[in-house]
């Protein structure tokens, strides 16, 4: 998903681990991973040359099987800029494959957003949990909102947005954060449904001591592969791989 250090080796590692003999249905599924990031890469390709939008989006057509359980998709109400995107992209994907049927797995999407304070102006790297809670103050910057309206603005579930919130007003790399909040709490389960969340005007990024007015923040780190309700079922198959393994 564009965030691989060196895509050949971890092609290398899925031939190691079939060597070892780490079960078919597991090395399978990675290859599987693989092969449709490049399939994904030609098909990005065609759709960039159909639309005079091209230099906005970045598309990923993966297996879910491979990718995701159909369970796990999550609610979120998506920014406009976003939302047109998606009949555009189904329709362009019909005319090449009559009778498949997309869905969106907006956890495991990011993108960049510029974001534009009295500090200055920064280019963010943000999931898409983050870009749509961000966009809560897109058309009211200045104003003070409640979790419980954050809540019903961006649809996401009571868990993701405590988690999203957390990553936005308590991100370890940064001395000013994006985003500012009260009460004072020391954990994202610690948000009651008045907490107040509003944009921090004088972010800036720090560098050997002075705020910077220009530069870029990832603020994706590892990007989530799966939600809460799966993690455990993920740790289920690890234990299941570990007994394969000592058999």
């Amino acid at each position: 998903l564009d965030a691989s250090a060196d895509s050949e080796k971890e092609e290398d590692m899925v031939e190691w681990l079939r060597e070892v003999g780490m079960p078919a249905d597991y090395v399978n599924k990675l290859a599987r991973m693989f092969q449709d990031i490049k399939v994904s890469e030609d098909l990005n390709g065609q759709f960039r040359t159909s639309t005079a939008r091209h230099d906005a989006i970045n598309i990923k057509i993966l297996n879910a099987g491979a990718w995701a359980r159909g369970s796990e998709r999550v609610t979120v109400s998506l920014p406009v800029e976003l939302e047109d995107y998606i009949p555009e992209v189904e329709d362009f994907y019909k005319k090449k494959h009559s009778g498949r049927k997309l869905h969106w797995y907006h956890h495991m999407s990011n993108g960049t957003i510029t974001f534009t304070t009295n500090g200055g102006k920064f280019d963010l790297d943000v999931t898409t949990f983050q870009m749509a809670v961000l966009f809560a103050w897109n058309q009211r910057p200045h104003d003070k909102v409640s979790y419980e309206n954050l809540r019903l603005a961006t649809e996401l579930p009571d868990g993701e947005l405590r988690r999203t919130l957390w990553s936005l007003v308590a991100f370890p790399k940064l001395k000013r954060q994006l985003l500012l909040f009260a009460p004072n709490v020391a954990a994202p389960k610690d948000f009651g449904e008045h907490s107040l969340f509003w944009i921090n005007q004088d972010f800036a990024l720090i560098k050997n001591g002075k705020p910077q007015k220009r530069g870029k923040v990832n603020l994706i780190g590892r990007l989530q592969l799966s939600t809460e309700r799966s993690q455990v079922e993920d740790n289920q198959s690890i234990v299941q791989l570990r007994i394969l393994r000592t058999q």
